[in-house]
């Protein structure tokens, strides 16, 4: 695969915009998808003038997406990568004794429907070109206990880590690469706007677990992302990649 299509979910900010921006500066198109349509403006102007086109689409993956046409493609049997990077946890974590069932489908519903619903829409145009590649941004969560995250959360990225291999095993034949990457604490706006609500001491306390005491950049996630969409990665199938500057060593 030299050349392709990126779809992008989640695309207009955090790891997904470093990995809309690192496709475009490397000449890749990209279909940005996010449900922040008061992003899009400000995201054309800034990425305008680079090697790759993007078409930014506002829609909620789980509830507005039916066909292949709602996300701008066709039955070209076109080449395509798809990075799934919707999700998130809540705020403040809520202990397991206060869970409540609607609690653990809402956090499926954000994590885990979105990789399900485009994996089962591309891979048809994937297995008909015989290439394609699907790139999961799961968490640190799924591979090791956060006590600052809940359960819901937890499980839900453990699941999109199950799904991954399942489809990876299912799909390698017909020339399609399924792999996951597991990143760290990641300074996304989201993170950092967190991080700005702890003490210093707080700060340093959390930045000493991990060996490499800083916090990690949606832009070398992006990397990562763009190695797995490359030839290069031809032989990597199932994977599961961690990111995480030394926290969690499996």
């Amino acid at each position: 695969m030299t050349q392709y299509t990126a779809v992008v979910s989640g695309a207009a900010s955090g790891i997904g915009l470093a990995c809309t921006k690192k496709f475009l500066v490397e000449g890749i198109n990209v279909i940005g998808l996010d449900l922040n349509e008061s992003r899009f403006p400000a995201l054309r102007e800034e990425l305008q003038g680079l090697p790759g086109q993007c078409q930014w689409i506002a829609v909620d993956v789980c509830q507005e997406i039916h066909s292949i046409s709602d996300i701008g493609l066709n039955n070209d049997d076109e080449q395509l990568v798809l990075v799934n990077n919707i999700g998130g946890s809540q705020k403040d974590k809520i202990n397991f004794d206060s869970l409540s069932w609607d609690d653990m489908l809402s956090s499926m519903t954000l994590n885990l429907k979105p990789a399900f619903i485009l994996m089962q829409l591309l891979l048809p145009i994937m297995k008909a070109a015989k290439a394609g590649r699907i790139i999961n941004i799961s968490s640190i969560a799924s591979r090791m206990v956060l006590p600052r995250v809940g359960a819901d959360y937890q499980v839900a990225k453990a699941a999109l880590n199950a799904l991954s291999r399942k489809v990876a095993a299912e799909y390698a034949a017909d020339g399609v690469q399924v792999n996951t990457i597991c990143p760290g604490i990641i300074g996304t706006e989201r993170i950092l706007a967190r991080w700005e609500e702890k003490t210093e001491a707080q700060v340093a306390l959390d930045l000493a677990k991990i060996p490499q005491n800083r916090l990690g950049t949606p832009e070398e996630i992006a990397e990562m992302v763009f190695f797995l969409a490359s030839p290069q990665s031809v032989y990597l199938q199932g994977a599961v990649i961690d990111i995480n500057g030394g926290l969690y060593l499996a």
